[in-house]
């Protein structure tokens, strides 16, 4: 038996936000401890998909911790403008 009896709950406007990013180009491999990676130009960086308000676990905030001390690259995705902010992309109407 799992461990973990409750699936992971998803926020509502991840299916968008990854949708935009692959629209963009990008690979996306969902993974804990946060919703998953980017492949955005030959590297993969971790991504956290949280609604406006929403908050980080405590296993979220240290896996963020340890990526801020060793300098490593972690994005929070709340909008599509953090999406094409975060791969440098631009949206064209």
């Amino acid at each position: 038996m799992s461990l973990n009896r409750f699936a992971a709950r998803r926020d509502a406007n991840e299916g968008p936000l990854v949708a935009a990013a692959i629209q963009l180009g990008a690979e996306w491999v969902k993974a804990p401890p946060l919703d998953g990676w980017v492949g955005w130009q030959r590297c993969w960086i971790p991504v956290e998909i949280k609604t406006v308000k929403g908050k980080y676990t405590d296993a979220q905030v240290k896996f963020l911790t340890c990526c801020k001390i060793r300098g490593l690259p972690v994005f929070t995705w709340r909008t599509l403008e953090d999406v094409t902010a975060s791969l440098g992309a631009k949206v064209t109407a």
